[in-house]
């Protein structure tokens, strides 16, 4: 199914991706947090 129809954008289906493709990286980030931002502050960025 294409996320663009004939004449409109499906944008149910569209934000539906959306939110999985976001999902991912939070879902990595949330555990790791700590270490995330031990690795910036100790670099100096």
């Amino acid at each position: 199914m294409a996320i663009r129809g004939e004449y409109q954008t499906l944008r149910n289906e569209l934000l539906a991706g959306a939110m999985l493709a976001a999902i991912v990286p939070i879902l990595l980030l949330l555990p790791f947090q700590r270490y995330y931002i031990q690795a910036i502050t100790s670099s100096g960025l």
